[in-house]
């Protein structure tokens, strides 16, 4: 299966092999929201026992500063509609190395334990998809 989809050159999106791979196209709060509006719509007719999986991805555009994304994020995994367990790789350029990693230790302690956030270099894409399909044959 593989659906490919651009939202208002916002975002692209594409379904395979049941990873849902957003790739942002601009970095900034609008793009973030637009990003977590189409996600949000990724758990709706999934039975709640399904891992849902998702690849974000900010290495072609700057991660947008914490203040525009860091409460928009965390409302919508701590919101009723996103329920499912999930696992969510990020990736990101290397030149944003030094942020993502301080932002990800600021975040990481107020997602629900249900979601499993990891962030990846676009160095390491393959151990992001490899990490994603993990436990997808279960």
């Amino acid at each position: 299966e593989c659906r490919v989809m651009t939202s208002d050159a916002l975002f692209t999106y594409t379904l395979k092999n049941g990873i849902h791979h957003i790739t942002a196209l601009h970095g900034t709060g609008q793009a973030v929201e637009s990003i977590l509006e189409h996600a949000g719509s990724l758990f709706v007719d999934v039975p709640m026992s399904e891992t849902v999986r998702i690849l974000i991805d900010f290495h072609l555009v700057r991660t947008p500063p914490l203040s525009e994304w860091l409460m928009p994020i965390l409302a919508f995994f701590q919101g009723p509609e996103t329920g499912h367990p999930s696992r969510v790789a990020y990736i990101y350029s290397r030149a944003a190395r030094g942020s993502i990693l301080s932002t990800f230790l600021s975040i990481q302690r107020f997602l629900p334990q249900r979601v499993t956030l990891r962030f990846f270099s676009d160095a390491d894409e393959t151990q992001a998809w490899e990490w994603l399909q993990a436990g997808l044959n279960r």
